[in-house]
This record gives C-alpha cells, sequence and structure tokens, in this order.
C-alpha cells in the first residue's frame, strides 16, 4: 500500500455481532474534497466515527500515506492529522473563541501558565488561514450558528491537519450562510487539506465537491 493520503480497504464494523458496516473501500486524496452522500442509516457516520478513532473496526486496515494505521482514540487519530467537526459542536458557550479555538492544544507561559496573548495570535492566525475575521474575546453563545461553526472548524485546524471531517456542516445554515461555508471548505483545499464533507444534499454536493462516493442502506443477516 504505497498510495498518498488516507486510504481504507475492507472495513467492517459490527455491533454486538449485528453488522452495519461490511467490506467498504475509501480513500480521501491529498487537498481534494470528497463527498459522502447518503441517507440515514447507511453508515456514513459510523466510518467517518472510525477513521477519526471514535470506533475501532472489525475487520480492515487503514493507511496514511502508505503507512498502515491504528487508532484508539480521537487523540490518536489527531496526533496523525486526522480531525472531525460534528454536526452537534462540542464548543464551551461560557468561553471566549480563542478559548474554544485553542482547547487541547492550550498555549503556556515559561511559568506554566496560560499564555493569553499567544492564544490570542494563535487563534486569529487560524481563522486568517481560512479568511475569516471574527472577534476571538467574544464570547462563543454571543456567535451565530455559523460563527460557531466557523470556531470549531478553526479549532480543528490547530495543529497538524491534514484531513478534516465535515459532518452535515449544513444541516442548520441558511442559504448564505452556506455560501460562506464553501468558501471556507475552498480555502482549506487550496492550503492542501483534504476535506471529506458528509451530506445528504447532492446539489450541495454537486457544487462544492472534486468526487463523490454514495453509501446505500443495507441490510445484514
Amino acid at each position: 500500500m504505497d498510495k498518498q493520503g488516507l486510504v481504507l480497504n475492507g472495513i467492517g464494523k459490527q455491533f454486538y455481532g449485528i453488522t452495519v458496516l461490511s467490506d467498504i473501500d475509501f480513500e480521501i486524496l491529498p487537498g481534494e474534497i470528497h463527498g459522502l452522500l447518503g441517507e440515514n442509516g447507511a453508515g456514513k457516520s459510523t466510518l467517518m466515527k472510525i477513521i477519526n478513532g471514535a470506533l475501532t473496526p472489525t475487520t480492515g486496515d487503514i493507511y496514511i500515506d502508505g503507512e498502515k494505521m491504528s487508532f484508539d482514540s480521537p487523540h490518536a487519530a489527531a496526533n496523525h492529522g486526522i480531525r472531525m467537526v460534528y454536526q452537534e459542536l462540542d464548543l464551551f458557550p461560557h468561553l471566549t473563541v480563542a478559548e474554544n479555538i485553542c482547547q487541547g492544544n492550550i498555549p503556556k507561559n515559561k511559568a506554566g501558565m496560560v499564555d493569553w496573548k499567544e492564544m490570542e495570535r494563535v487563534s486569529k492566525e487560524l481563522l486568517k488561514l481560512i479568511k475569516v475575521d471574527i472577534n476571538v474575546n467574544e464570547r462563543m453563545d454571543r456567535l451565530s450558528i455559523a460563527q460557531q461553526q466557523i470556531a470549531a472548524i478553526a479549532r480543528a485546524l490547530n495543529g497538524n491537519c491534514k484531513f478534516i471531517l465535515l459532518d452535515e456542516p449544513t444541516s442548520a445554515l441558511p442559504k448564505k450562510d452556506v455560501e460562506n461555508l464553501f468558501a471556507i471548505v475552498r480555502n482549506l483545499k487550496k492550503e492542501g487539506i483534504s476535506v471529506v464533507f458528509i451530506s445528504h444534499k447532492l446539489d450541495e454536493m454537486m457544487d462544492i465537491t472534486d468526487r463523490i462516493t454514495i453509501y446505500h442502506f443495507t441490510t445484514f443477516s
């Protein structure tokens, strides 16, 4: 296995003897926007949780740039550049944008205390990367849903991010904010970051993705 990017071979998943995924092949090429389309129950979220380490596959292998990988947690997957932004944003509403973006990677000064100036700088740089301007000192719960989602994407970029998985990112957004999100996704591609865009909206997929993988629901006995 010498392909570049992230490759899944023969992935299967069972829960208590019930098969929910069977012999799935999937690849994410460097710097592409790959759409994952399918109805509810087709296994999209399960597959993404396997990629980001939240679930362990029952069968199959995962490779990054030709090297076989095994993740036992999202933290382990994140160490190899895989990040996921869930449909239900796991943000801290009473903390600032900067504090949310830097969660899990809080900058410290020589005394071991939080370096607030560095936190602000890092947050601004990450937002600049996706060409968005948000007040990083604003409380998260005072932002719109679209702005909160942007902060969640910026947090995912904090570190060595190579692959970002966006789970139904447009589900709660009006059309104008969808267009802004698409601009952000295209900026991620320009930075060489691979994006998996999960949705059930075919028109959006045709607009934003380079290619699409479609999963359909199968009943296993």
